[in-house]
């Protein structure tokens, strides 16, 4: 579920500096953007959810606290190597 961090007439003009955008994320992390949708949908990432003009109009564009990213992507990496010891990769 998407919080909507902002009041509804207001939008967004610049990224906020506490947070990532989804592709931002994606290269940081170097999954895709099936994979980060199925991480937030399966409770492990929490999207913030910010209104923001368009040519079209308006649109909602998902973002990531930075601090969650970097915590989550440690827990990724430890994940991985884990995975690569029990197989004796590494």
């Amino acid at each position: 579920m998407c919080i909507v961090a902002e009041a509804r007439r207001k939008e967004l003009r610049e990224i906020p500096p506490k947070y990532m955008c989804a592709a931002d994320v994606m290269c940081y992390l170097r999954i895709s953007r099936s994979t980060l949708f199925r991480y937030v949908k399966d409770g492990l990432m929490e999207p913030v959810c910010i209104r923001h003009r368009t040519a079209q109009g308006l649109r909602l564009k998902h973002f990531f606290l930075r601090s969650d990213v970097r915590r989550f992507g440690y827990h990724l990496n430890a994940v991985k190597l884990k995975q690569r010891e029990e197989r004796g990769l590494f």
